[in-house]
């Protein structure tokens, strides 16, 4: 529940910073920067969990708790909705059917993210270092991919051939981790190739829902998240 708020706001708080005269690369590609240095994490966590399995949980509190300071601090007020957004909205914005598709969409996506981030690390039989440093190229793909990939390809092909290509490339991954779970290398090398499609497809669905959405920007967000 936390992680699908936390998109919500984010997504909710980046674009409202946009102005005619355009911001909108800034607020889509700019906050998935900091993913090359979060990438760092599961190196951390790989060396926090070698010494004991409660280490990675230590230090990721410690974290939250330096983000809500940062957050606290440095984010400047904001000034409040002009109305009331009703707990329904969302849901009410679905009967749209771009938003429907969307976030449909964003269902199956989700789905296979967090059963390949759940579940491939077991079979590959590495360490907690080892599998620090796989998930480590993962997320530097995810990084590099989101920020400058992800502009590229839409450029090219435009939002909805971009998801098309992406999101069956990342099926054919999930299906490679899938057949070939005896072989630790395949499971390796596709988890972090895995990293380009999901950073692909965190921007390209932000800017799609962005552009399909008839309703307010916080609304459209959570209808999807």
């Amino acid at each position: 529940m936390r992680l699908h708020v936390g998109c919500a706001m984010w997504t909710h708080k980046a674009w409202p910073f946009q102005t005619p005269a355009g911001y909108r690369w800034g607020a889509t590609y700019l906050p998935y920067i900091p993913r090359g240095i979060i990438a760092v994490g599961p190196l951390l966590g790989g060396l926090l969990g070698n010494i004991s399995w409660r280490g990675p949980f230590f230090g990721v509190a410690a974290l939250m708790a330096i983000a809500l300071l940062a957050t606290v601090i440095l984010l400047e007020p904001q000034p409040k909705p002009a109305r009331k957004t009703s707990i329904l909205e969302p849901l009410k914005a679905l009967r749209h059917r771009g938003l429907l598709i969307m976030s449909l969409t964003a269902l199956c996506y989700n789905w296979a993210f967090f059963t390949m981030l759940g579940y491939a690390p077991f079979p590959m039989h590495l360490g907690a270092i080892q599998l620090g440093l796989v998930f480590f190229g993962w997320g530097l793909l995810v990084a590099i991919f989101s920020v400058f990939g992800a502009p590229w390809l839409q450029r090219r092909l435009g939002i909805a051939r971009t998801l098309y290509l992406n999101l069956a490339l990342f099926a054919v991954v999930i299906l490679a981790i899938a057949i070939w779970t005896d072989h630790p290398t395949v499971l390796v090398v596709a988890v972090i190739v895995a990293g380009v499609f999901i950073g692909v497809n965190n921007t390209v669905t932000t800017q799609a829902v962005m552009s399909v959405a008839p309703v307010e920007r916080p609304v459209a967000s959570a209808a999807v998240a």
